[in-house]
């Protein structure tokens, strides 16, 4: 018969040696289920989302995902609307996708560019660093006064442009000149006159009428405007070739041609009467051209 102590032994036995498995067992199961949690995971973000584009009413932003592990298999991403040091964000109404073109309400305001990377397991958010103060749009230039022309409209006569009064910051100007019909309508650019102040004008343009036309284009755009078309443009006057020299006074034979014609008006002879047996004669003429104005060189025949 089993002392008490055998009895002991036997009692702690059973219990102790089914204790031990019944624990081996649950740990089993934890450890297999712990490896299976830890082979699932939601998507990283590895290097952040980013913006690219001019913080300025009217520009259009650009917004990159970044990189991103636990391979996503879609991305949802928003536009957010922060401080001026990029808090307190707030999604902004319809902005989804990868542009955001700036408007008014985003003036004073930084924004971020928000990811969201989704896959079996989950879904994680990452921003991208705040964008710069968002500032208003520069205004487009405004022209006040228009350009005006000066000069005499003729074939051969040189034109002078003024591009009148503009206002506006930062204004860079374009000079053209246009060529328009008689009543200044369906006017084209002359191409040998671009970016110039002056215009000579050419045979082309008689009959017709000039326009002098200005840019001026800042970052907020391009205004354009022109001057009032001039009178019709006259054929160049050529004076009748005459073959008389400019000037007054006496004139060389040399200088003198068709049609100007040679005049003998004046006669000496010495002596004045001619006797016979007279040995020299010496006549002298007087030769004139052009309206009286006395010859020298001309050879008398």
């Amino acid at each position: 018969m089993p002392t008490s102590i055998e009895k002991h032994r036997k009692l702690l036995g059973a219990p102790v040696g089914l204790g031990a498995a019944l624990t081996l067992a649950v740990g089993l199961a934890v450890f297999a289920g712990a490896g299976g949690a830890a082979g699932a995971a939601a998507p990283v973000s590895t290097s952040p989302p980013t913006v690219a584009g001019s913080p300025q009413e009217g520009q259009t932003l650009t917004g990159d995902k970044g990189q991103w592990g636990g391979s996503p298999t879609a991305y949802i991403y928003a536009w957010t609307r922060c401080t001026k040091t990029g808090g307190s964000c707030a999604n902004i109404s319809g902005a989804t996708a990868t542009t955001y073109k700036l408007a008014a309400s985003d003036v004073g305001h930084s924004l971020r560019f928000k990811v969201e990377a989704k896959n079996a397991d989950g879904g994680t958010f990452d921003s991208s660093v705040p964008t710069n103060v968002i500032v208003a749009a520069t205004p487009g230039p405004s022209n006040t006064s228009p350009p005006t022309i000066t000069g005499t409209p003729q074939e051969g006569q040189k034109l002078t442009g003024h591009r009148g009064g503009w206002s506006g910051n930062s204004i860079h100007y374009e000079y053209y000149w246009t060529r328009c019909d008689k009543d200044g309508g369906s006017c084209a650019n002359i191409s040998s006159a671009r970016d110039n102040t002056t215009y000579t004008l050419a045979a082309a343009d008689a009959g017709n009428t000039v326009r002098f036309k200005v840019d001026g284009s800042n970052a907020g755009g391009t205004t354009s405007a022109s001057s009032t078309p001039t009178a019709v443009i006259t054929s160049s006057v050529k004076p009748p070739a005459t073959g008389c020299p400019t000037g007054t006074g006496g004139m060389q034979i040399a200088s003198v041609g068709s049609p100007a014609r040679l005049l003998i008006d004046g006669q000496q002879a010495n002596p004045n009467v001619v006797r016979r047996g007279a040995q020299q004669v010496t006549l002298r003429y007087h030769v004139s051209a052009c309206g009286g104005r006395p010859v020298q060189g001309a050879l008398v025949y």
